[in-house]
């Protein structure tokens, strides 16, 4: 049996220092023995590092980078989590109840190597990639739940994938080397996804997501 003290939970963050604290609030008020909560800030233009250090509900450790992009920010965050299992939470989600074991049992009993809260569907490529796509059945990214081996196993996020499609990349090899038990969605647990808050409030999104969904194409079209 998975517990909460076995987990790091990861929260990216440029701005919306507010979307992080409520985020955090529910966290402490229904999984207050967590074992640790990496905030990763990319290199937010204002004070939204110090306002989460200020103002979190309890202690959590601020990672400051430059601006890279949420996948940076995933990968630094793996790399310096101590726990066996780590979440990857969008901080514009909002917690209403326990739900870290139920998010983590398919892990624990070898269900699956990566669960999520809710399944979605690709369908933003090109049909001939899709044709012969690993899974077109994939988690949605703003919350996903990893053993820290299965990241390393799996090379990491890619790195040229700043801000886009760098979790499907993920799933997309998951499929391929783990098979068919690489995915499992735990539905109906009690999250609610603000729905693309934290993105929001780039300016170049539109430009990053192109440019993400580009070098995505290029790099299936080669394997």
């Amino acid at each position: 049996m998975v517990t909460p003290d076995d987990v790091t939970l990861m929260i990216p963050q440029r701005g919306g220092a507010a979307l992080t604290r409520h985020c955090l609030e529910g966290l402490f008020r229904y999984e207050p023995d967590v074992g640790e909560i990496l905030v990763i800030d990319d290199g937010s233009p204002d004070d939204s590092a110090e306002d989460v250090e200020r103002t979190s509900p309890a202690p959590v450790k601020v990672l400051r980078t430059e601006p890279r992009g949420v996948t940076a920010a995933w990968n630094l965050g793996l790399a310096t989590a101590t726990t066996h299992y780590v979440v990857l939470l969008n901080n514009d989600v909002l917690i209403h109840g326990p739900w870290l074991e139920q998010l983590l049992q398919p892990l624990a009993d070898g269900t699956a190597v990566i669960a999520g809260a809710r399944w979605r569907t690709e369908r933003m490529l090109p049909q001939s990639l899709l044709h012969r796509s690993p899974a077109t059945r994939l988690l949605e990214g703003w919350c996903l739940a990893l053993a820290r081996e299965t990241w390393r196993q799996l090379g990491g996020f890619e790195a040229s994938l700043r801000l886009y499609w760098s979790d499907t990349d993920f799933q997309w090899r998951a499929v391929q080397q783990y098979g068919e038990r690489a995915l499992h969605a735990v539905e109906n647990l009690p999250l609610e996804h603000l729905g693309h808050r934290t993105t929001r409030q780039s300016p170049d999104r539109e430009a990053l997501w192109r440019a993400d969904r580009q070098r995505f194409i290029e790099i299936w079209s080669l394997s």
